[in-house]
């Protein structure tokens, strides 16, 4: 998976045991791929618009990307699933991910799940968070009401009212590292590691106030 922040890929490797309820997954293997610094300007420069042959391109060279990171995992998996890139995310009119999974299917030699988001906006959800169903299963309890909140590129929250699917809400609730990051590189920086810049400043008070009145 790589996510709205575009700095790169996430690979895990887990072994899932079990059903629903009685799930289990046991994470076996992680790594992380940066993505290497001109791909990551196409991928930025992709979320602000792109011609249908640059889009095309980028598609290509992110599925060559990832299956490239993927390789050391081959001969262990029996299935895979490619998240991919998000260029664009608007619910729940459209969403769109990009990386060809062809590419990482013929390095692994597995079946490759994708293109999750749409199957959601389809059904009338927002595409987003991506994971309200495994948030269940992982932190579901009987008689517990539980928020887990994710500060990816964009922010998001998944709503667990105890262990039954019914009921469970999931929707983005705004902007996240992605303006961080932006901020960060106007001043030199890939992100603002520790929060060490914005302990510097001060909390615009009116701003603030402006921005959580906001429906």
């Amino acid at each position: 998976m790589s996510g709205t922040s575009a700095d790169g890929v996430d690979l895990a490797l887990v072994e899932l045991t079990g059903f629903p309820p009685h799930l289990k997954a046991e994470l076996l293997q992680r790594t992380s791929r940066p993505y290497p610094t001109p791909l990551r300007g196409k991928v930025l420069q992709g979320m602000r618009g792109f011609s249908t042959p640059e889009l095309a391109r980028l598609h290509h060279e992110l599925g060559r990307f990832y299956a490239e990171a993927a390789a050391d995992y081959r001969g262990s998996c029996d299935l895979a699933s490619l998240h991919g890139q998000t260029l664009w995310h608007e619910p729940p009119m459209t969403t769109l991910q990009i990386g060809e999974t062809s590419y990482l299917a013929e390095v692994l030699g597995v079946p490759v799940v994708s293109d999750f988001r749409p199957a959601d906006l389809a059904l009338g959800g927002e595409g987003a968070p991506l994971v309200p169903y495994p948030d269940l299963l992982l932190y579901g309890q009987p008689g517990v009401r539980r928020a887990l909140h994710n500060l990816g590129g964009i922010s998001n929250l998944t709503y667990l009212p105890g262990t039954e699917p019914e009921g469970v809400l999931a929707f983005d609730t705004g902007p996240g590292n992605c303006l961080l990051d932006e901020a960060a590189a106007r001043l030199g920086f890939p992100f603002d590691r520790g929060g060490a810049l914005a302990r510097q400043g001060t909390v615009h008070r009116q701003l603030l106030h402006i921005w959580l009145e906001h429906p």
